[in-house]
C-alpha cells in the first residue's frame, strides 16, 4: 500500500525527516542534562529553550508565508544546515552567548517533522485528497519509530565513557558530533526533490498574507492555542509532580513514556488500515475528550501503576490525532496557502504552550497540585469541543 501513495519525492523526504527525528528524540534526553553538567542552572537552562521556543514560534509564520510564495524546499535546506551547525556548536563551545546563538539556530530550523510548514506544504502538493491522511500516517509512524530510537541513542554517553576511556563531558560531545553528521546527511536527501511551487494569482502575489484562506486560517489557529494552552499547562511538569507523589524519577517514568510512544504506533497502523475517508473533526473532537479525561484523572491516582495507565491514554489519544490533524488542515486551505496555515497555527499554538507552563508551575506550587490538571483537563476538552463547533460541518475541500 505504502509503495502506492508513496512517490520518490515523499521517500526522499521521510528518509530526510528520519535522521532528523533520530537527533531530535536524542537531544530530548541529554541536551538539558548537558548543560547542567557543564555547570548551567535550572534557571539559566530554562532560559535557553525559551529562546528557541520563542524563535521557534516566529519562524513558522514567516516560513509558512515565504515559502507559499518561494517553495518550501529551500526553508527545509536551510533548516538542515541551521541545525547541523547548531549541533556543532553544542559540541565545541560551553560559552553562554555561544549557547544563545545555537539556540537560535536550533529555533529557526525547519525540516524534522511533519507538522512544520515548508514540510506539510511539499508533503500536501505531493499528494491527493484521497491519499493524504495515509501519507501523513505513515510518516508519523517512521517518526514515531525514528523517536524512540533517538532516546536510546541519548543514552549512550555513560555507556561510551569506559568503552572509549573519555569523560562525561567528552562523551556527550562525541554524541553531539554524532548528530551534527546525521543532520548534515539528512538534507543531502532533500536535494533531488522536485519542486512544483503551487500557481499563484495576482491577488496573492500583491499580498505578502494569506487572503483566500483567512476565515479557517483564523479559526484553526484559535482552535490550536487552546490546545496549546491545556497542553503545556502540566506538559513540561509531569516530571517533577510524578517525582513529589511517587518518589520515583526517570528510571520509571522514561519507559512510561516510551510504552506510549509504541502505543500510538501500533494506533497509526489501525488509522491506515481504515477504508474510505475519515472525518477528520470527528476523529479529533472523540480524542480530545478522552485525553481531558485522563489528565482529570491523573492527579487522583492512588498507584504508579494506575498513573502509568492513564498516562499512556493520555498521551497515545494526543498523538494519534497528528496526522489527521496535519492532513486535514492542508486540505481545506487553498494550495497556495498551505504552509501559511500550518504557520500562523503553529504560532498559536506554540505561544500560549510556552507560556502555560509557568502558569501552570505557580498553581501546583501556590495553590494546588490537582488544579492544574484540572485546568488543563477543561481546556483540552474545549479544545476538542471547538474542533467540532468551529471547523466542523460542510466545508471545501481542496486537492
Amino acid at each position: 500500500m505504502s509503495k502506492e501513495i508513496l512517490n520518490v519525492d515523499l521517500r526522499l523526504l521521510i528518509l530526510s525527516m528520519s535522521l532528523r527525528r533520530i537527533v531530535s528524540g536524542c537531544l530530548q534526553v541529554i541536551r538539558s542534562l548537558y548543560l547542567y553538567i557543564i555547570g548551567y542552572d535550572l534557571v539559566a537552562i530554562g532560559l535557553l529553550s525559551m529562546v528557541a521556543a520563542t524563535v521557534g514560534a516566529v519562524r513558522s509564520v514567516f516560513v509558512g508565508l515565504l515559502s507559499d510564495k518561494y517553495g518550501r524546499k529551500k526553508f527545509i535546506l536551510l533548516g538542515g544546515i541551521l541545525s547541523t551547525f547548531r549541533l556543532l556548536i553544542f559540541a565545541f563551545f560551553t560559552d553562554y552567548v555561544m549557547l544563545i546563538i545555537a539556540q537560535i539556530m536550533g529555533g529557526m530550523g525547519e525540516g524534522a517533522g511533519a507538522g512544520q510548514p515548508s514540510v506539510s506544504g511539499l508533503i500536501a502538493d505531493k499528494t491527493t485528497k484521497e491519499s493524504r491522511v495515509k501519507v501523513f500516517t505513515i510518516i508519523a509512524l517512521v517518526s514515531s519509530l525514528m523517536d524512540i530510537l533517538g532516546y536510546l541513542f541519548g543514552s549512550l554517553p555513560e555507556h561510551l565513557q569506559p568503552l572509549l576511556l573519555i569523560g562525561e563531558v567528552e562523551s556527550f560531545r562525541l554524541i553531539f558530533l554524532i548528530c551534527a553528521f546525521l543532520s548534515f546527511f539528512s538534507f543531502i536527501f532533500i536535494l533531488p526533490i522536485r519542486e512544483e511551487k503551487p500557481e499563484i494569482s495576482r491577488e496573492a502575489e500583491r499580498s505578502f498574507l494569506p487572503r483566500k484562506s483567512v476565515a479557517i486560517i483564523s479559526r484553526y489557529s484559535f482552535v490550536r492555542a487552546i490546545g496549546g494552552f491545556g497542553f503545556g499547562i502540566t506538559g513540561d511538569l509531569i516530571g517533577p509532580w510524578f517525582k513529589i507523589r511517587f518518589l520515583m524519577g526517570e528510571e520509571v517514568l522514561g519507559p512510561i513514556f516510551a510504552i506510549s510512544r509504541f502505543t500510538s504506533t501500533i494506533l497509526y497502523f489501525l488509522i491506515f488500515r481504515v477504508k474510505g475517508e475519515i472525518d477528520e473533526v470527528k476523529m479529533i473532537f472523540f480524542n480530545r475528550i478522552i485525553s481531558a479525561a485522563a489528565m482529570l484523572l491523573i492527579p487522583f491516582s492512588p498507584s504508579y501503576i494506575v498513573f502509568s495507565l492513564l498516562f499512556v491514554i493520555y498521551r497515545a489519544s494526543l498523538l494519534i490525532t497528528a496526522p489527521i490533524r496535519q492532513s486535514f488542515i492542508v486540505s481545506i486551505v487553498d494550495p497556495s496557502e498551505r504552509a501559511s496555515a500550518v504557520g500562523f497555527s503553529n504560532f498559536a499554538w506554540m505561544s500560549l504552550r510556552s507560556l502555560s507552563p509557568a502558569i501552570g508551575g505557580y498553581i501546583m506550587q501556590n495553590i494546588s497540585m490537582p488544579l492544574a490538571f484540572i485546568i488543563g483537563a477543561t481546556m483540552t476538552g474545549l479544545n476538542g469541543a471547538s474542533y467540532h463547533l468551529m471547523l466542523g460541518g460542510k466545508r471545501t475541500e481542496r486537492s
